[in-house]
């Protein structure tokens, strides 16, 4: 997936959307040992598959402001009574983004960094009937 373009939207504003269809995943808090810092199997495997999905952008960088939106669509068990998934929605925010963002030499080039986001609204929730997990991420310039 990572060759198809159809995961990105690129709109009118010169903003775009992203959808990467699995399960999202929040960021884990890192492990520091005195061989230096890992993260969880979890968390590094969905960094593994976003990395895949996410294309390298054929568009100019966007520069500036932006405003993001993402939604979380997550895997709901079987059995529960919690009213929303598991994760703290900044660890889920921090996972994408960071995602988006990427790290060298693997660059995607959408924006120069996250930091230019200045607006942000997350929603998580379960999935609707027939919907499979994923994550849309609308970024937007000011």
């Amino acid at each position: 997936m990572a060759k198809n373009s159809k995961s990105v939207t690129w709109e009118k504003d010169g903003g775009f959307t992203l959808v990467l269809p699995f399960k999202p995943t929040p960021a884990s808090r890192p492990r520091v040992t005195k061989w230096g810092a890992y993260y969880g199997k979890t968390y590094k495997a969905y960094r593994e598959l976003a990395d895949k999905a996410i294309p390298v952008s054929r568009q100019p960088v966007l520069t500036g402001t932006l405003r993001a939106t993402v939604e979380f669509v997550c895997y709901k068990p079987k059995t529960t009574k919690r009213q929303c998934p598991l994760g703290d929605i900044d660890n889920h925010v921090k996972a994408v983004l960071d995602a988006i963002t990427g790290k060298k030499p693997n660059f995607k080039m959408y924006w120069v960094d996250d930091d230019q986001i200045t607006e942000l609204t997350a929603l998580k929730r379960w999935p609707h009937p027939g919907e499979e997990p994923h994550t849309r991420i609308r970024i937007e310039p000011i």
